[in-house]
């Protein structure tokens, strides 16, 4: 998380964030080394995106091959995964939020027989 928030303080600057309350890692060690790990994080995608940029236009267009067969990937995986994972979560009682009454109808996760939640829930916290 302050991985994360760390970035979004980057972003927005350090008046906004103070006033949004996100927090910065209480020991300076790990926000030294959270600092380092994010500005070689932003400087390795600015340097692929550039990268990217001026590549030949026969190396970029696979390149979006290769990022939409990893876009597809994922998403396959995550519809194989999601419905399962949330009523796992919803029977532990880790999260809260299911559609009242309802079941997961026309869905290719409708073996799981759980209650239909909401397809954007978050299982982990921020």
């Amino acid at each position: 998380f302050y991985f994360r928030a760390l970035l979004f303080r980057r972003f927005v600057g350090d008046p906004l964030a103070n006033a949004l309350g996100l927090p910065l890692h209480p020991r300076l060690s790990t926000r030294l080394l959270l600092a380092v790990s994010s500005t070689s994080f932003l400087l390795s995608l600015r340097l692929y995106t550039l990268a990217s940029m001026y590549m030949p236009s026969f190396v970029r267009t696979r390149l979006v091959r290769f990022h939409l067969w990893g876009m597809q990937r994922m998403h396959s995986q995550w519809k194989k995964t999601h419905t399962s994972k949330m009523a796992k979560a919803l029977r532990t009682g880790k999260i809260q939020g299911i559609v009242a009454g309802s079941t997961v109808e026309n869905n290719e996760d409708s073996n799981h027989g759980a209650s239909s939640c909401c397809p954007f829930a978050m299982i982990r916290s921020p």
